[in-house]
């Protein structure tokens, strides 16, 4: 079966930087609720930057008590050199997951196919 692709030309795509404006839900930094795997995160960022981190339980609960996706940006880079040996192989499928569970959220799906993208 074929499948036809969406366009992802320069022209088509949608940019945003940060939270604000009219696509800013489409940030990782966007405040939403998560639970993934028994455990609430505040954002995308927030359980995506965690999962850097399944061997070093004090990272993680570190990164869990912040309170900004900025700030759990800052305290994952400061401990950049601690990143699990196969994050590499595992951080696509950390993203997928962190955004099903965020555009499981019906107000946010809608917007997300309201973009025609």
């Amino acid at each position: 079966m074929d499948c036809e692709l969406p366009d992802v030309s320069p022209e088509n795509s949608i940019k945003f930087y940060g939270i604000t404006g009219p696509h800013g839900f489409l940030s990782n930094f966007y405040p939403c609720d998560l639970l993934i795997d028994g455990i609430r995160y505040h954002s995308v960022e927030q359980y995506y930057q965690s999962m850097k981190f399944t061997k070093m339980p004090f990272v993680r609960r570190r990164i869990l008590s912040c309170v900004t996706p900025k700030d759990v940006f800052a305290l994952a880079k400061a401990f950049s050199q601690k990143i699990d040996h196969d994050w590499v192989t595992r951080k696509e499928q950390v993203m997928i997951k962190g955004l099903d569970a965020k555009f499981s959220n019906k107000d946010l799906a809608k917007r997300l196919l309201e973009t025609g993208n």
